[in-house]
């Protein structure tokens, strides 16, 4: 899956960089642009570069070929006056490792305290109430990501220690070494959108969706970018039902977000009550469109969202429904003050012919009878 995206991120950086005018491409495109087909050596040192060639995460050719002639730290360094980004980097390697190790201990311990992922479409599941699968679903959602985060944050770690991810300084004057990080723990655990719960989440893979599919797609860019990753991902149906359900939670989301919340931007508990209600939709909605990622099977993922009455999607598909009208009513046009311009229109229309028939009939020669 890596190389898939090492391989069509190249691609499309040689496409822009050789083939495409630049004033066609955006700044993002003109600064991931490659003007130089690589050579053999600098083509498998990317597709293969030891720290990176298991879980990733995904690093784009430029920023790979800046780290290796280590213009990356060298050239952001010299710029600025701020401490060598190295300076402290020993420390932060071993926070992410401590990190990876908390996350390691939850992935194997939890599960045998509660919410066992591997009950998920067990006949128990079947016989709880409807609150409490509800519940189960999202602590085994919460469980079951702790395998992600153990991976993704060692291999943060791991691109560290050889050198790689650094990408700048802060407003502070701080190193960031944030080019490897895969996820935001925090963003995806307390959010209080899903838009930020998905930015958060798998973040490399989320940054070569935009750049070769969201940013290139003519139209319908959101559901481009969620059916490619189904693909991606592979064949299992499970894919397909979680994609196609983020999609359609996505785009009213946003309509929610556009809508709803200014109403609640007018006070500092008015506010505190919309990020509540969100962060509880917006936890409750992850694990709703993720579970089926882990069931895989068609039917059973049917099955499941059955015995919880498909809830989000009536409730996802009843909001559509509420903005469309909303929207629809918003740019009808008003029946009566049309109709009355209309007659308006004609009162004026009518009153001018009739004063222009005046007009010509004082021009006429009198009755002859009346003249007699």
């Amino acid at each position: 899956m890596i190389q898939t995206q090492k391989l069509t991120s190249l691609a499309f950086a040689l496409h822009d960089g050789r083939y495409k005018d630049e004033k066609e491409l955006s700044h993002d495109q003109k600064s991931q642009a490659v003007k130089k087909l690589p050579d053999l050596l600098e083509y498998l040192s990317y597709m293969f570069y030891f720290h990176g060639i298991m879980v990733g995460p995904l690093t784009f050719f430029n920023d790979y070929i800046a780290f290796i002639e280590e213009k990356d730290v060298t050239n952001k360094s010299e710029q600025s006056s701020m401490k060598h980004p190295t300076a402290d980097l020993n420390k932060l390697v071993v926070k992410k490792l401590l990190v990876a190790t908390a996350c390691c201990l939850g992935m194997m311990l939890l599960p045998g305290l509660f919410f066992n992922p591997e009950k998920l479409n067990s006949p128990d599941f079947y016989s709880w109430s409807f609150a409490y699968k509800v519940l189960f679903i999202l602590g085994a959602m919460t469980i079951a990501k702790q395998k992600y985060y153990f991976a993704w944050k060692l291999a943060d770690a791991v691109n560290n220690a050889a050198g790689f991810g650094f990408s700048g300084y802060d407003q502070h004057g701080s190193p960031q070494w944030d080019l490897t990080d895969n996820v935001d723990i925090w963003g995806v655990e307390m959010s209080t959108s899903l838009k930020v719960n998905i930015d958060s989440w798998n973040k490399k893979t989320l940054l070569w969706l935009r750049r070769l599919v969201y940013d290139r797609a003519p139209m319908q860019k959101t559901l481009s970018v969620f059916t490619c990753s189904a693909f991606w991902h592979g064949f299992y149906p499970g894919y397909y039902v979680t994609f196609g359900t983020g999609a359609l939670m996505t785009v009213v989301a946003r309509q929610v977000r556009r809508n709803i919340r200014p109403w609640f931007q007018r006070s500092v508990y008015s506010r505190l009550i919309y990020d509540c209600i969100t962060f509880i939709a917006t936890r409750l909605a992850n694990s709703y469109i993720c579970f089926p990622f882990l069931i895989l099977e068609f039917y059973s993922c049917i099955n499941m969202y059955k015995s919880i009455y498909f809830f989000y999607h009536v409730l996802t598909l009843a909001s559509y429904l509420c903005f469309y009208v909303m929207t629809s009513s918003r740019s009808r046009p008003n029946p009566t003050v049309f109709n009355r311009g209309q007659l308006q229109t004609a009162d004026q229309s009518q009153l001018q012919t009739g004063t222009a028939k005046e007009n010509s009939d004082s021009n006429l020669p009198q009755d002859p009878i009346k003249q007699d």
